[in-house]
């Protein structure tokens, strides 16, 4: 994504990516796992556009910019207090 911005430009389309069609819900884990889904945070309901605000999201494919987790932190911490919620009113 760094690549296609530095060729065309952080407001071009063509740099984004298709939101993921395979959902975290679908995925299976063993064991106490818990996933969190921050598709929300970075994506509208078809595309998950490479920069907002003139600001970078995406390092690379798979890692989201320091910039984008500093974005990400606020709905990191809501995600995880639930969890750790849940797990004292599960006993565990």
């Amino acid at each position: 994504m760094a690549a296609c911005v530095d060729r065309l430009g952080l407001d071009d389309p063509a740099c984004d990516a298709d939101r993921p069609t395979m959902r975290t819900d679908e995925l299976v884990f063993g064991g106490n796992v818990t996933l969190a889904d921050f598709e929300d945070v970075f994506c509208d309901a078809a595309r998950c556009p490479t920069a907002r605000d003139n600001v970078l999201l995406y390092r690379d494919a798979h890692h989201i910019s320091a910039t984008a987790s500093r974005l990400m932190a606020p709905h990191l911490e809501k995600a995880l207090r639930a969890t750790l919620a849940e797990d004292r009113h599960d006993g565990r």
